[in-house]
């Protein structure tokens, strides 16, 4: 499958990478009935700078256990350059797992090199989707990433939550969704994870994806 999108923020666990700038994403990917599945995206930053900011791939299996739960696990890796709002080339891979049932997601992500700082995070969240009208979706979603060892390296706090909501509507292969996102903790200070202009606490992000 191949998916072409546009948002107007680049947010990553309630923090910005794009400096608040608009992005444009192309993702390709392949899911074989036997539940494996790989895929991989490009995504351009747009505005003040212009360039390629990130590509991430992905591989992992789907398990069905009954009619309405299903097992997910796998590795993400992720590559961001220069010009992401960290300022410099990082790369690190996660591994995860979750479960879904229903409407109801939990997955569990960890990594021992997050951003490539050699920091080690294990990241908890969870999302629900309901269908509220035909081609209307509402979703809300909630995550916590703590780091598991060492001295605070996420700015001045080991522990950060995000969380979202929003809508999506399904005009033919067209997907226009729009979500108010929020981060924390916040303190102000000038390492903080969500300090400055540019990375705000919170968001809103509007969006629009096609799939063919």
């Amino acid at each position: 499958m191949t998916t072409v999108s546009a948002q107007n923020d680049l947010r990553f666990r309630g923090r910005s990478l794009s400096e608040g700038d608009p992005v444009a994403t192309l993702s390709l990917s392949y899911d074989d009935p036997s539940g494996l599945y790989i895929g991989t995206s490009a995504t351009v930053r747009l505005g003040t700078q212009t360039g390629l900011v990130a590509q991430q791939f992905f591989a992992g299996r789907a398990v069905r256990i009954t009619k309405d739960t299903s097992l997910d696990f796998g590795v993400n890796g992720y590559r961001y350059t220069s010009i992401y709002s960290g300022g410099i080339r990082q790369a690190y891979a996660e591994v995860y797992a979750g479960v879904t049932h229903k409407e109801v997601s939990l997955y569990v992500n960890y990594t021992a090199d997050y951003f490539g700082q050699s920091v080690p995070v294990v990241y908890v969240s969870g999302s629900v989707v309901r269908d509220i009208a035909p081609g209307w979706q509402l979703r809300a979603a909630a995550g916590v990433l703590t780091q598991t060892s060492g001295p605070p390296r996420l700015g001045t706090a080991s522990l950060r939550y995000d969380l979202s909501i929003g809508a999506s509507r399904q005009l033919s292969r067209l997907t226009l969704a729009a979500d108010a996102t929020l981060g924390g903790p916040g303190g102000g200070s000038v390492g903080d994870y969500y300090s400055g202009p540019w990375r705000g606490r919170a968001a809103l992000v509007i969006s629009a994806r096609s799939s063919f």
